[in-house]
C-alpha cells in the first residue's frame, strides 16, 4: 500500500502543478468564454425559452467558503497527528548549542509545508468545484433547450440548431481551457480512489478517513454524473429534430438542408459532445462505466497481492 500511496501523493502533485499551470495559460481565454455564454443565454431569450442562473453565483460561494474551511481544518488535523513534526520538535529542544537554531528552523519548516498543503489542498478543491459548476452550467443549457423545444414545430428548427451549435461551441471553449485538468483530475481520482478503497479494505479506516472518502466520493459523483449527462443531453435533442423532419409541413431550401445535414452529422456521432481530457477521452455514461470497472479490478487485484506479500512475510 506503500507504494500505492507515493503514487496518490505524486499524482495529487502533478493534478495540483497542472491546476496552475493550465489556469495561467488560458487566464486571457476566460473573457471570450464569458462573452460567449452571454449570447448564448440571449439567444435563449430571443427563441422563448426563460433562463434562471440566479443561484448559481451563490452556490459557488458557498461551496468554495466550505472546501477553504475544510483545507484548514484537514490540515490543523494531519499536522497535528504528524509524527514526524511530533519527532523534530523534541529533537530541536535537546540539540545543545544548535538548539535554539534548529527549533526556528523547524519552525520555519512547519509553517511553510502547513501554507503548501494549504494551498495545494484550495487548488485541488478550487478546480473541482469550478469544474463541477462549468458541467452544471452547461447541464442547465441543454435540460432547458430540450425542455424548450418540445413547445416547437418545424418552423423554429433552424433557431434551434443555431442555439445548440452556439452551446456546443461555448462547450469547446471551456474544454479548451480544463481538459489538461480534467485528463489528470481522472487520473488522480482513479487512483486515490483505488487507495482509499484499501485503506477500508486493510482495516486502516477512521472517522477522518471517512469523512475526507465521503467528501470526494460526492465531489467526484457530481462532477463526472453531470458531465456524463451533458453529453446524453446534447445528443438529446436527436429526437426532436427527428420529429420535426416528419411532419407535413417541413419544407427546407438548399442551404438550410445543408446547415441539417452537417447539424445531424455531429450530433449522431458517438461521444463527439462532452467534457474531453486532452482529446484522449469523453465523459460519458459508457466511459464511467469502464472507470468504475477498473477501480473494482484495480483494488480486489491489489488486495489480493497484499494478502500474499504479508503471508510470505509471515513464513
Amino acid at each position: 500500500m506503500d507504494w500505492l500511496w507515493k503514487c496518490s501523493f505524486c499524482t495529487f502533485s502533478v493534478y495540483v502543478v497542472t491546476i496552475v499551470w493550465w489556469f495561467e495559460l488560458y487566464c486571457r481565454d476566460w473573457p471570450k468564454i464569458f462573452e460567449k455564454s452571454y449570447e448564448v443565454q440571449k439567444e435563449f431569450g430571443m427563441i422563448g425559452i426563460k433562463l434562471n442562473f440566479l443561484y448559481l453565483p451563490r452556490i459557488t460561494l458557498i461551496i468554495s467558503i466550505f472546501h477553504v474551511i475544510f483545507s484548514i481544518a484537514h490540515c490543523c488535523i494531519v499536522k497535528y497527528f504528524d509524527k514526524g513534526f511530533l519527532n523534530l520538535m523534541e529533537v530541536s529542544s535537546s540539540a545543545g548549542a544548535w538548539a535554539g537554531l534548529q527549533k526556528w528552523l523547524g519552525y520555519g519548516l512547519m509553517a511553510f509545508t502547513v501554507v503548501l498543503d494549504f494551498f495545494a489542498w484550495n487548488a485541488w478543491h478550487f478546480a473541482d468545484t469550478f469544474r463541477a459548476i462549468l458541467a452544471i452550467y452547461i447541464w442547465r443549457l441543454l435540460r432547458a433547450l430540450n425542455n424548450g423545444v418540445k413547445d416547437f414545430g418545424s418552423e423554429k428548427l433552424e433557431e434551434v440548431m443555431r442555439l445548440h451549435t452556439k452551446i456546443v461551441d461555448l462547450l469547446r471553449s471551456i474544454n479548451q481551457t480544463i481538459s489538461g485538468m480534467t485528463f489528470v483530475g481522472s487520473i488522480y481520482m482513479v487512483i486515490y480512489s483505488c487507495l482509499l478503497i484499501n485503506y477500508f479494505l486493510r482495516g486502516y479506516g477512521t472517522i477522518g478517513r471517512a469523512i475526507l472518502t465521503v467528501h470526494f466520493l460526492l465531489k467526484n459523483l457530481i462532477i463526472y454524473g453531470v458531465s456524463a449527462d451533458v453529453s446524453a443531453k446534447a445528443h438529446a435533442i436527436s429526437d426532436w429534430i427527428q420529429n420535426c423532419t416528419t411532419q407535413k409541413e417541413f419544407k427546407l431550401n438548399c442551404r438550410s438542408t445543408n446547415k441539417l445535414i452537417i447539424f445531424a452529422s455531429q450530433i449522431y456521432s458517438k461521444d463527439s459532445i462532452g467534457f474531453k481530457g486532452l482529446q484522449f477521452f469523453t465523459i460519458t455514461a459508457s466511459f464511467l462505466t469502464a472507470i468504475f470497472s477498473l477501480i473494482a479490478t484495480y483494488t480486489i487485484v491489489i488486495t489480493q497481492l497484499l494478502d500474499q506479500n504479508e503471508t510470505r512475510k509471515d513464513k
